[in-house]
């Protein structure tokens, strides 16, 4: 019996004459360079708002929940591609880059066993507004400079303080009617 083990653990040996045994094969891994997570656990569920897991060309930060007892999970995740993974070879310079850009949420929830492992829409659709918003916050700023600048502004303007508090609510409009497509 200890030749089995052994065979296992360090590949081919020969136990008691007979041929050489084979090293198993073990399903592949994923190589993680560095994870981290601080949390609670409290009647069995562990919760956390920091999780870094990070690979050579990849980095996830996260937070939620896993139900040991219940052996669920409920997470949230953002995905971000550091740089060109080694069995990606068919990806453009361009391409890449809004890889590298991009942020991914991602949603895991369900049994341990088999997590459901979707892409968050509300987080995307949030990520999107929020940019809107800051774009468009900071051409504001930049027109109310230009017109201090050429001395015929108030700082005051009610039409740029009107555009900014009505510019959520007509981003979200926006992006309701192109999502609905209407």
């Amino acid at each position: 019996m200890s030749g089995w083990i052994f065979a296992a653990l360090s590949g081919p040996v020969i136990s008691n004459g007979m041929e050489a045994l084979a090293k198993p094969q073990l399903p592949a891994r994923t190589e993680f360079t560095t994870v981290r997570a601080s949390g609670t656990v409290t009647d069995g569920i562990f919760e956390n708002n920091d999780l870094l897991a990070e690979l050579p060309f990849l980095q996830i930060t996260g937070s939620g929940m896993v139900d040991l007892p219940a052996a669920q999970i409920n997470y949230s995740v953002q995905a971000r591609v550091l740089e060109r993974p080694e069995f990606v070879s068919t990806v453009s310079a361009a391409e890449l880059a809004d890889f590298t850009k991009a942020s991914i949420p991602l949603k895991i929830t369900g049994p341990l066993s088999a997590p459901n492992i979707q892409p968050d829409i509300e987080a995307l659709l949030r990520q999107q507004v929020d940019q809107a918003i800051e774009d468009k916050k900071e051409e504001i700023k930049n027109r109310l400079f230009e017109r201090l600048l050429e001395g015929d502004a108030d700082p005051t303007d009610a039409e740029a303080t009107d555009e900014e508090e009505s510019l959520e609510e007509r981003l979200k409009r926006k992006l309701l009617k192109d999502l609905i497509g209407r």
